[in-house]
């Protein structure tokens, strides 16, 4: 398998292309807390056809192993920047799903040079009563457990299909419960809205309908001044498997962002007005 090794860190990635040439567009996957880079299989195996697409595990997540057990959004950063060396990316487009979304955000805004533009799939924008739910989850008690009930209840989950219900509750059984609320607690305390304001990449913002958690109102009220910015509701979808229960329509939704942003001119991108009416 496929690592990426530091001092400290062994990254589990992969590379998906038919054809890879310095002239092929590049997508990263970033998956989010209770998956890993096999998330993303599904949409990978589809985007293929058009561009070289990477996934790979975060660190204490998946097939990837860390020393040191460091999890900050700093640590995430470094690991990503380092992968897209490692690989002589020079640009590529991330697409991030839940608190990967976080970390392509924050990404974005550090190394903006390496990025053409973000699609993020249920980003973490937290009002304070979405806030208030979760932190009820997380408490001293259930530190030594996580609270798989809680979460299929508090995300509205048991609506999923069967087989991807499964996959949740194996991921999280197999999850240290330490490493899982380390990630919570980081993904809670944050705020986006800084990094977003100072990137001036184009960005899409995608939600399921029945994304219960992360409001697809909320962060258009919070998020639709923004340059570059646009925003896009799936019908009859979820949050975390967007990408599995909508996997033809988001490869064609990323397929024509990509194309849009190579083909748009730049007055146009920095149009507001063309934003509101989107």
């Amino acid at each position: 398998m496929p690592f990426l090794h530091t001092a400290t860190e062994k990254i589990y990635y992969e590379v998906h292309s038919p054809v890879f040439t310095d002239k092929t567009e590049t997508i990263v996957m970033v998956h989010s807390v209770i998956t890993d880079h096999t998330l993303f299989d599904s949409i990978t195996a589809e985007l293929t056809q058009h561009y070289c697409v990477i996934q790979y595990d975060l660190r204490e997540t998946g097939n990837s192993a860390s020393a040191t057990g460091e999890i900050s959004f700093e640590a995430h950063i470094e690991d990503l920047f380092h992968l897209l060396h490692t690989l002589h990316i020079k640009k590529c487009y991330l697409v991030g799903v839940g608190f990967g979304g976080q970390i392509a955000v924050k990404f974005a805004a550090r190394y903006e040079f390496l990025i053409e533009g973000l699609i993020l799939l249920s980003l973490p924008f937290y009002s304070d009563s979405t806030l208030q739910k979760i932190k009820r989850c997380y408490n001293e008690e259930s530190k030594n457990q996580i609270p798989v009930d809680k979460i299929f209840k508090l995300g509205k989950l048991e609506s999923l299909e069967p087989t991807n219900i499964q996959q949740v509750i194996e991921r999280l059984k197999k999850m240290d419960p330490g490493v899982y609320f380390r990630f919570l607690k980081l993904s809670i305390t944050d705020n986006l809205f800084q990094e977003l304001t100072s990137i001036s990449l184009p960005v899409l913002t995608l939600s399921g309908q029945h994304d219960f958690l992360f409001s697809s109102q909320y962060l258009i009220s919070k998020t639709m001044f923004l340059k570059n910015y646009s925003h896009m509701t799936i019908p009859n979808a979820h949050s975390l498997f967007l990408v599995k229960e909508k996997t033809t329509l988001l490869k064609e939704i990323a397929v024509d962002f990509i194309k849009s942003n190579k083909t748009q001119p730049s007055s146009l991108r920095n149009d507001s007005m063309k934003i509101l009416k989107n």
